[in-house]
């Protein structure tokens, strides 16, 4: 007897216990920049409970994802930013481990961004800078393993706030932020629906 085809209960993340809705919820109050704490109290208003550390889990996973999308982008940003200079750097491998290791620094030494980029230093945008700032402030820090999916939300917020960013489809009587926020988003749920987690 043929067996029955399993039906995917989450289309955003493989061999997940949450359903969809859930799923939604933790990637808005990710984008939005709740910590997992207050994205568990959130979720909780509207839906069942769901532990902390597994919003933890799914917004690294996030995170590590939007880093994995946006690097190359951010990477081309850089080469096209000093057109005189030749890069050294074999392949994006490379030049993502520069970059990656040179915010790290920035933010764990807390040093000053215009000082450092003066030094010859070369990164794309202060407001990357801020960004992770205010996420080390918000999560009282964070461990090297997970910077990276720190830094794919600072660069996808960064990518995301584009002028020419199409918002039709947004509640038009939503601010210009929700209604980059809800593009945003819906972004991120169709990659995610053509690649889940």
């Amino acid at each position: 007897m043929p067996r029955k085809k399993h039906l995917l209960k989450n289309k955003y993340c493989k061999n997940s216990n949450l359903t969809e809705l859930q799923f939604e919820m933790i990637l808005h109050t990710y984008i939005w920049g709740h910590s997992a704490t207050e994205a568990q109290r959130i979720i909780e208003l509207v839906s069942h409970k769901i532990s902390r550390p597994t919003i933890e889990t799914y917004f690294l996973k996030i995170g590590e994802r939007l880093f994995k999308e946006c690097s190359p982008l951010v990477m081309q940003m850089l080469i096209d930013s000093q057109p005189g200079h030749h890069w050294s750097y074999k392949d994006y491998k490379e030049l993502e481990d520069y970059y990656v290791g040179e915010y790290w620094k920035l933010i764990n030494e807390n040093l000053d961004y215009r000082s450092y980029r003066e030094g010859g230093v070369i990164l794309p945008s202060p407001v990357i800078h801020e960004l992770l700032l205010s996420r080390k402030k918000l999560f009282r820090g964070f461990p090297i393993k997970t910077f990276k999916a720190h830094l794919g939300y600072a660069l996808y917020l960064l990518l995301m706030i584009d002028p020419d960013t199409d918002l039709s489809e947004c509640d038009q009587s939503a601010s210009r932020e929700s209604q980059i926020y809800e593009a945003g988003i819906k972004r991120v749920m169709i990659r995610l629906e053509e690649e889940p987690l």
